[in-house]
């Protein structure tokens, strides 16, 4: 019998027949592979029988014929064919599925399997330990303490920005120059993927002997076609064993994929009708991603179903009280389908302006919270708007098209330059095209206007209706009907419609007259609300600040409101001091900051002892007594409530929104000589060897109490005790600087480089130097009010090791106390990733170098090592925080600007008063979401301003010299052609460099790739594209 390999395609089997005509009448079974009668060669009857010989002259003249069309077709015996495929599948398949299953160390308690090829593809149905090993795949719960407990981990469950359905962890990094993890799909497909971008992951801990086994195999060469896949070079290919997947993967991911997909239409109706009973008319805010999911749980759409309004809104204030979500906390049990179908509910319903983005924390690889829109506000005005856009107002014309009819009618724009090289942006108008001033386009407009400011302002984002709205607008402008679709070029079209051709420095440019200024600047201070008397209230001079989830006055009437009321009250009377409060008396506090500090907060002394034992004390200010001596003024606690819902001064390049009004931070700020000022004061005595080179810290000295302060030696800014430190004492004398002042400050500094030390060494420290934080946004204030923008380097200088150190031994101390005496509150932890055993060296040796040879890493290796460092969080769990070297960590030492460390105060108040504490628990647990997505929100916007200016910047060089090049830093692996790299000077300046095809060489991570261009610039979006010359 003979069989052809492979299946004869149309044409094929077109030019069979034209060259055997006799074949016609023969029945041919392609491709099923049937058995068939030969087509008779030319010298054989059709009575003759066939032999050998012939049969052999067809299969040659077939076969040399069929190549001539494709050369890979063989014709083979059926049972060379059967052996081939028993080969290849036995080296493909079940050879790594034996290799894998054999390498496990079994459970033999209650596991003794034993491998067979047969249990490829196979159920296992009645296999009892199968059901065993794949128990955990079933109703599937998990807490919120458990994400906080352990980073990112084989076994979890994790979705990936461009999937929607769950991917398993199947491997962690293994060496510094590829940092990415594995993930598998339930068929076995292999995503190679680095930690930043994870929106979701679920807790998942796969039994110790599987854990202990290598999920993955590099697929040996076999000689046949490869099933692996490619991760960095073509010839080593990645393989995840069939049986792996079958036990391991594909049963839990199948489930919970199937379970949350079931639950996804109920979970719908849930939502939008817990989102008609939660929204606030007055404004977005954040509501807890556990509690919306505890929310759908207890949600019975019966007891709302034709209710009357009334009755529904009773009902649901029922609900809201009902002990399953007063008792909520980060112990609750979650549904991890319900957990995913919640996630996957609320992406589709941002399409609709139900929600705006979800809080996703870097560390735990979670959502947090989620932003509700007010009903009125997004979903009934802009899915009102959108239809409307399109239906025809008057002369046929649709709203959309007279808007693109007037705008391609406007005005024209030319840019000039004026002698200091700032942009200016003018606006000329012919008569034949000039407007009426009754149809002036941001008055006929306003709703295009305002979808164009939010879009520019990222709202937008995960909105699929408005940015093909947008496009389309683009699409059919003359003058955009080229240009790409970026926030830059939305920006442009806004500036057209408002007439913004404005002067230099406002309207979203924020180029006026850039420069770079690398000035060496250590100040650790920001700038004033207005800094430097920019004027920074015109709507459209940045646009992030109409960024909804940073929710400043101009994106949110509820904070306007709140704005409002900050100008407004005012601080109570401050009542004498307490018995409870300890008179430092003359004792000198130094409050080192810079000139712009916002508030003044902390302070620091020092007694001597002997020469060896010194006394230390960290004084913080104290606003805590204001709430808690008022607790039943009502304007007080409500001003509490909203510091909660601000939870951080909120400090951009532009503009400082302080956590509490500047009136109570005057009032309980340091800093003024001779007024007593209250403090919480945490006092320790350190005791330093003989030789000057260690430090003993003696905790059973440790004291916490409320203080009273009033000696505060003046001119101590960053600057001036760097100075200080650097002269000599007669210097420093004819300075007008005492002999004790000098001496309080040089032991100061010695102690604080050895609690550096001590950290590095005994607590593990991880301690950046040369090139971190570099090429920081300032803005100063040209001659006309426009922003000017500079750059600093913040650098490791002494005053600042010295504030540095001793406000983490003060957060540090404060942890331990609360662990000591179950305090409840608000920790800040750390955690390090999993590593293999590659990495983890690496890394290891990297804090070796620190610890022995004092090496701190410069940029180059911060590049290799900044992808395997992990996020720090806030929880109520007493966790370490092994970035900082500290057991536990607390903050405390920054209550005008942390809502974090004002609970914590509270909490040191009662304790020291012996009374019972002002928040359990669960009250803390119900903060913590709230801090947790304002923490989040704020580091990204704060992040996209400073970069957003950056690339306004470059984009000003550009412009001035189109062919400059600039050297590139690479921070990633390469990934079909392009590569994420950084200008190392400039920290915010994270961009995406096109690799040449014939490139002759792999760029590693800390390469520098020089003579680079710039692509593109969308500064808005934090674009920044780079190509090599």
């Amino acid at each position: 019998m003979v069989r052809v390999s492979r299946s004869l395609n149309w044409h094929q089997s077109n030019w069979l027949l034209k060259n055997y005509p006799n074949s016609q009448n023969t029945k041919y079974d392609y491709p099923s592979r049937k058995a068939y009668t030969p087509p008779l060669h030319n010298n054989v009857t059709k009575h003759n029988k066939l032999s050998n010989e012939d049969i052999e002259k067809i299969k040659q003249t077939f076969l040399i014929r069929i190549k001539e069309l494709d050369p890979s077709i063989t014709i083979k015996e059926l049972p060379e064919i059967t052996n081939e495929y028993r080969k290849r599948f036995l080296q493909r398949f079940i050879i790594p599925s034996s290799k894998w299953f054999n390498s496990i160390e079994w459970d033999s308690r209650t596991i003794t399997p034993k491998f067979s090829k047969y249990m490829l593809n196979s159920t296992f149905s009645f296999d009892a330990w199968y059901q065993k090993i794949i128990s955990n795949s079933f109703n599937l719960t998990f807490t919120k303490h458990s994400l906080e407990l352990d980073p990112l981990n084989i076994g979890d469950l994790i979705l990936l920005p461009d999937s929607s359905n769950l991917l398993m962890c199947v491997d962690i990094p293994h060496n510094t120059k590829d940092p990415r993890y594995t993930f598998a799909s339930s068929d076995g497909k292999l995503f190679f993927k680095t930690r930043s971008n994870i929106p979701l992951r679920i807790p998942n801990k796969l039994p110790n002997y599987l854990m202990d086994s290598r999920l993955l195999f590099t697929e040996f060469d076999h000689g046949n076609n490869s099933i692996g896949t490619i991760k960095n070079t073509q010839n080593i290919k990645i393989l995840l064993p069939i049986i792996a997947r079958q036990l391991v993967v594909r049963p839990i991911l199948n489930n919970l994929n199937k379970s949350a997909n079931d639950k996804l239409s109920i979970i719908l109706k849930k939502l939008e009708l817990i989102h008609r009973l939660i929204q606030n008319g007055n404004g977005p805010y954040q509501i807890s991603f556990f509690k919306l999911i505890k929310l759908i749980d207890i949600l019975n759409l019966n007891d709302f179903d034709n209710s009357k309004k009334f009755d529904i809104n009773l009902n649901f204030s029922k609900l809201l009280s009902s002990n399953e979500i007063e008792s909520l906390n980060s112990s609750t049990e979650i549904d991890a389908s319900t957990f995913l179908a919640t996630y996957w509910a609320i992406r589709l319903q941002q399409q609709d302006f139900l929600w705006g983005k979800i809080q996703v924390n870097k560390a735990l690889l979670s959502p947090i919270s989620v932003t509700v829109l007010p009903l009125v506000l997004y979903h009934n005005y802009y899915n009102n708007f959108l239809q409307r856009s399109n239906n025809a107002i008057k002369n046929g014309k649709s709203l959309l098209d007279s808007f693109i009819d007037d705008i391609n009618n406007q005005s024209t724009t030319n840019t000039t330059n004026n002698n200091n090289n700032t942009t200016i942006i003018t606006t000329t108008t012919t008569n034949n095209n000039k407007l009426d001033s009754s149809k002036n386009i941001s008055q006929n407009y306003p709703e295009f206007i305002n979808i164009f400011q939010n879009y520019c302002a990222g709202n937008f984002d995960d909105n699929s209706k408005i940015i093909a709205l947008i496009s389309k607008i683009l699409r059919r402008l003359t003058k955009f009907k080229d240009s790409d679709l970026t926030k830059d070029t939305c920006k442009e079209l806004l500036d057209l419609c408002t007439s913004k051709g404005t002067s230099k420095g406002t309207s979203g440019d924020a180029s006026g007259d850039a420069s770079r200024n690398t000035s060496k600047d250590s100040s650790q201070g920001t700038s004033k609300d207005t800094p430097n008397g920019i004027n920074n209230q015109d709507p459209q001079f940045n646009l992030l600040h109409n960024n909804i989830e940073i929710a400043l006055p101009n994106s949110s009437k509820l904070t306007k409101d709140q704005t409002l009321f900050y100008n407004l009250i005012e601080p109570p009377k401050l009542t004498q001091f307490s018995k409870f409060h300890h008179d430092f008396n003359d004792l000198k506090v130094y409050c080192i900051d810079s000139e712009t500090a916002h508030e003044i907060d902390d302070g620091i002394s020092i007694e001597k002892l002997n020469n060896n034992l010194f006394t230390l004390h960290i004084h913080i200010a104290d606003p805590s007594s204001i709430f808690l001596n008022h607790e039943k003024n009502s304007d007080i606690q409500n001003l509490l409530n909203m510091a909660l819902s601000k939870s951080f001064t909120t400090y951009l390049p532009d503009l400082v929104s302080p956590m509490l009004p500047k009136s109570f931070c005057k009032l309980s700020d340091l800093g003024y000589d001779n007024q007593k000022t209250a403090t919480i004061s945490f006092s320790v005595n350190v005791e330093v060897d003989s030789n000057n080179e260690s430090i003993k810290i003696l905790h059973n000295t440790f004291k916490v109490r409320l203080g009273i302060v009033s000696k505060f030696p003046s001119n101590t800014t960053y600057d001036n005790v760097d100075r200080i430190l650097s002269n000599s004492t007669e210097e420093n004398l004819k300075s007008g600087v005492t002999s004790d002042i000098q001496n309080d400050l040089r032991n100061l500094s010695q102690i604080s480089n050895l609690l550096k030390k001590n950290r590095i060494q005994n607590g593990n420290a991880v301690i950046f130097g040369e090139g971190f934080n570099k090429g920081l946004v300032t803005l100063s204030c040209s001659k006309d009010g426009g922003p000017v923008i500079n750059f600093k380097d913040q650098n490791d200088t002494k005053s600042v090791t010295l504030v540095t150190e001793m406000m983490i031994l003060a957060n540090s101390l404060a942890a331990r106390l609360f662990k000591e005496n179950k305090i409840p509150g608000i920790f800040r932890c750390y955690h390090e990733l999993h590593l293999a055993k590659k990495a983890q060296l690496e890394f290891d040796i990297l804090r070796e170098n620190i610890k022995v040879n004092s090496h701190l890493p410069n940029i180059k290796e911060i590049s290799k090592f900044g992808s395997l460092l992990n996020s720090s969080f806030y929880t109520d769990l007493p966790l370490p925080h092994q970035m900082i070297g500290a057991a536990n960590y607390l903050t405390v030492t920054s209550p005008l600007r942390r809502f974090p460390d004002l609970v914590n105060h509270m909490q040191i108040q009662h304790f020291i008063k012996k009374k019972p504490f002002k928040y359990s628990t669960t009250d803390i647990q119900k903060m913590l979401p709230i801090i947790q997505s304002r923490d989040i929100i704020i580091r990204e916007l704060s992040g996209k301003c400073n970069k957003y200016y950056l690339l306004n910047y470059l984009k000003e060089q550009i412009k001035k010299n189109p062919s400059q090049t600039f050297d590139v830093l690479i921070t990633s692996v390469s990934n079909l052609g392009f590569i994420h790299c950084i200008l190392p000077n400039f920290s915010s300046s994270m961009g995406i460099l096109k690799l040449k095809p014939d490139l002759d060489f792999t760029p590693s991570i800390g390469d520098v790739i020089r003579n680079c261009k710039i692509d593109k610039i969308d500064a808005l979006d934090g674009r920044l594209d780079f190509s090599m010359v």
